[in-house]
């Protein structure tokens, strides 16, 4: 019986099982005669981010010790998914978001003297 892949004999595989990758992996027979997977271990190194969240569970902050630290920040009390501010913690760029009657994205732009500065503004029709 296949599984609509083709041949599953060359069906590449990538798993991650307790910090170590098994690869390369095939899905085939196994060597036990049984349809399996085969694949060697080998040691890998990941990134584990964190994650914060508010009351009204709005992601806050997301961060990768030493790659990334994202902080958002929302207008008191609203739980509609739209973001007021982020904030990058590595580079320092800080980006205030406002919102048309609709809720639509209506400008992004950046704030403070450091960095580039940039904005963007949408019209809808």
């Amino acid at each position: 019986m296949g599984l609509g892949l083709g041949n599953p004999a060359d069906v590449g595989l990538l798993l991650v099982l307790g910090g170590h990758v098994l690869a390369p992996g095939k899905l085939g027979a196994n060597g036990t005669g049984r349809r399996g997977i085969t694949a060697q271990p080998e040691p890998c190194n990941y990134a584990t981010d964190t994650r914060t969240y508010n009351s009204l569970l709005q992601l806050t902050r997301t961060t990768i010790p030493g790659l990334m630290d994202m902080q958002y920040n929302y207008l008191p009390g609203r739980n509609n998914g739209r973001i007021a501010e982020s904030v990058d913690g590595i580079s320092g760029e800080d980006v205030l978001y406002q919102y048309d009657s609709l809720q639509r994205l209506w400008t992004a732009q950046t704030t403070g003297s450091t960095g580039p500065q940039w904005g963007e503004a949408y019209t809808y029709l």
